[in-house]
């Protein structure tokens, strides 16, 4: 469960439970996905000017909104073209009562509650008792299986649905490999940016850090990889891999811990590393493809050797190939230097219903190559094509 709180850890107060209730402990078979998605705690100091005026975006508004910003909507096209938005799946709450109600019937986190050597009956209280509790902070949350987005109207400034739907279009592997501090800080940093390109009043609050150490990543991967991880679940852990081995399970393990001067430094310099070994594997590839084309020129040359002399009269041949070679159309034909085929001899032929005339550029054993305008003129050509040694013709 992943969403936005006004005043508290919703997780805490489970965890408050838990030692002096024994409800959250005797949890069983409720996967870490499911658990990692309740809110930090607000980060507040004293002095701080109050939170941005509600109510939150509609939900086909909070969509517009995001839509303006091609680095998210890019990444979410396919979420969108599912029916996933914010028009169809974010319900507003306007009492406690009504929103502690959706904690209860759409939580994840609530529904997955079961004590050992309960009753039914009682497990039921339980689940009541955590609903309400998480209500009473106010707040939103999103069901990351099914796509609800749940949204306390009175204490909820607008900025928060477009939160909220960061969260919706979250990639599920995320969800089950990141934890709960990385989701709300990458899903408030994209947030942020939807807010400043659009002008709606954001704040870093409650999950201030987090933001920053989201930051802190883009800044060194780039928002562009960065969004696709989020929204594509495309991998980060190469990049991390190259600086050290075994380095993305301690990024990992720092955010959960939020270590922030541990996460900072160890995504530090991770853009270098891997920018240096994309260079030094383009180096050794292009080292290699040297050595094989010059083993290939080798070759060749041993293979002219055993060619007869250049021959003196014209050969005809038919088209073997037809590629595109630096935008022009390149035609291999059936006649090559074992029939005294040379650079420099003429092709000819009839490129639809016109005659053309180009000459030899590329010899090979059984085949000969000469360019024409594009792929098109090479398609057009039919028929034979002549070879003629010069001034043979």
């Amino acid at each position: 469960m992943t969403g936005w709180s006004r005043t508290q850890h919703q997780g805490e107060l489970l965890e408050r439970r838990a030692g002096q209730r024994g409800v959250e402990r005797d949890l069983v078979g409720v996967p870490a996905l499911q658990q990692a998605c309740l809110d930090p705690q607000l980060q507040r100091c004293p002095g701080d000017k109050p939170l941005p005026a509600g109510p939150p975006l509609e939900g086909k508004v909070a969509d517009r909104e995001i839509a303006k910003l091609p680095l998210v909507q890019d990444r979410i096209v396919d979420d969108i073209a599912k029916g996933v938005n914010g028009e169809n799946h974010v319900y507003f709450h306007e009492t406690e009562e009504d929103f502690a109600k959706a904690w209860h019937d759409d939580s994840i986190l609530v529904q997955s509650i079961w004590k050992a050597n309960t009753s039914a009956e009682d497990i039921e209280k339980l689940k009541w008792q955590a609903a309400r509790e998480m209500a009473a902070n106010g707040g939103a949350f999103t069901n990351w299986q099914n796509h609800h987005v749940h949204i306390h109207t009175k204490t909820s400034p607008a900025f928060v649905t477009i939160h909220e739907l960061m969260h919706q279009h979250t990639a599920s592997s995320v969800f089950g490999e990141m934890p709960e501090s990385f989701i709300e800080g990458g899903a408030h940093y994209f947030t942020k940016l939807v807010c400043n390109n659009s002008k709606i009043p954001f704040d870093y609050r409650p999950y201030r850090h987090e933001t920053e150490a989201a930051a802190g990543l883009a800044a060194e991967v780039g928002d562009d990889l960065l969004a696709s991880f989020l929204f594509k679940g495309a991998p980060l852990q190469p990049m991390f891999e190259t600086k050290k081995k075994g380095l993305w399970k301690e990024y990992k393990r720092a955010w959960k811990d939020k270590k922030w001067d541990e996460v900072a430094a160890l995504h530090a310099g991770v853009r270098a590393a891997s920018d240096a070994k994309d260079a030094a594997d383009a180096a050794r590839a292009d080292k290699e493809a040297q050595k094989q084309n010059a083993d290939a020129q080798e070759q060749e040359r041993k293979d002219r050797e055993t060619w007869p002399p250049e021959g003196k009269k014209p050969v005809t041949g038919r088209v073997l190939l037809v590629k595109v070679q630096d935008k022009k159309g390149r035609v291999g034909v059936s006649r090559g230097g074992r029939d005294g085929v040379r650079e420099g001899w003429i092709a000819h032929g009839k490129m639809g219903d016109a005659p053309f005339e180009v000459p030899i550029i590329a010899v090979h054993k059984t085949m000969a190559e000469f360019e024409v305008a594009d792929r098109e003129a090479a398609e057009a050509i039919k028929g034979d094509v002549v070879l003629s040694p010069p001034g043979s013709r």
